[in-house]
């Protein structure tokens, strides 16, 4: 949604010229998209996709800021946003990257043995978005959604992120696997690689069902 109305504001300033909706971006920014970024997410993938869409947003309202000649606000805006950026995402707990090699290397086995081509499109579908986490966050490179999913993988590693798209194209086209298969192994084998036997998650949270000890 943040990247949605980035894009409608900016479209609206290309339009409409320099400045137009300043007050709109930054209420938006300040009273929305700001405290947002300080409520728990749901997976790393998440915030970091939050954070990056943030950036973009604050680097539009310091651009607004120059296009009326407050350069002071907007080099402060756009020091902001290109901090953010240039620093990248935090990476990812050492847990969460493990969970993740896990995951991948059980739908890596999945997709080598489906049958069903319809199945075989939906473990593709998370092979993609598994592997593309683990390079990204490899890199220390934001990670995005729908259409930046492939933009930010390419930013990302132009290489080995071409060979997933590519893989997963060449699967949705063929029913081939063997592509996706290789291009997400290699991004295994960068990040430790697959885990499989002997793996086990800890718990942290609590089992409310059970009932206290005295």
């Amino acid at each position: 949604m943040v990247r949605q109305l980035t894009e409608m504001f900016r479209s609206a300033d290309e339009e409409l010229g320099g400045g137009h909706g300043l007050t709109t971006v930054t209420t938006y920014l300040t009273d929305t998209v700001a405290p947002m970024l300080a409520a728990r997410f749901p997976s790393a993938a998440v915030r970091k996709d939050a954070f990056g869409a943030a950036a973009q947003l604050a680097c539009l309202a310091g651009w607004k800021h120059h296009d009326l000649g407050r350069d002071g606000e907007a080099g402060r805006a756009r020091a902001l946003a290109e901090a953010d950026l240039c620093e990248g995402p935090p990476a990812l707990e050492p847990e969460t990257v493990d969970t993740k090699r896990y995951g991948l290397t059980d739908a890596l086995d999945d997709l080598a043995d489906a049958g069903d081509p319809i199945e075989r499109l939906a473990v593709a579908g998370y092979v993609v978005n598994a592997a593309a986490d683990l390079l990204c966050d490899h890199h220390h490179a934001w990670i995005g959604g729908g259409k930046w999913l492939p933009r930010r993988l390419l930013e990302a590693d132009p290489q080995r992120g071409a060979a997933l798209l590519a893989g997963h194209h060449h699967l949705c086209g063929s029913g081939e696997p063997a592509a996706l298969i290789s291009a997400a192994s290699k991004v295994l084998d960068l990040v430790g690689g697959p885990l499989r036997e002997g793996y086990r998650r800890t718990w942290h949270g609590t089992n409310d069902s059970v009932a206290p000890t005295d």
